[in-house]
């Protein structure tokens, strides 16, 4: 896939018809312009047992905690859209009714401040 200034221009093949992709003239900018592109073809697989892909899945409004490397990092994942997840990265999901930006905040605050600082709490 390509995206140029945030617009999707498609997808990329170098055989057949699709070996050409055209910018549209008013996508580009004056001076500096964005240009991703998005490798499909060589993607790995992460594979999941039965009893992993209840632990494993986030869904909306989980809270995610890094483990490794900036310890106590954290996010909520807001789309309506499930993923997996997999090594040093923790989902957290209430039983009740509680605040999990509350929580967010609160794993931010101890890794700003240094309580958290690669040992653990």
């Amino acid at each position: 896939m390509v995206w140029v200034n945030g617009h999707n221009l498609g997808r990329y093949w170098n055989i057949g018809p699709g070996g050409t992709l055209y910018v549209p003239a008013p996508w580009l900018k004056k001076g500096k312009n964005e240009i991703l592109v998005f490798e499909l073809e060589k993607l790995k697989e992460m594979p999941f047992t039965e009893n992993e892909m209840e632990k494993c899945t986030v869904t909306k409004g989980d809270l995610l905690v890094c483990e490794g490397g900036d310890i106590g990092r954290a996010a909520i994942w807001k789309y309506d859209y499930p993923i997996r997840i997999q090594n040093h990265i923790h989902r957290l999901r209430p039983y009740t009714n509680i605040s999990i930006r509350f929580y967010y905040y609160i794993f931010y605050l101890y890794n700003v401040t240094g309580v958290i600082g690669g040992k653990g709490i």
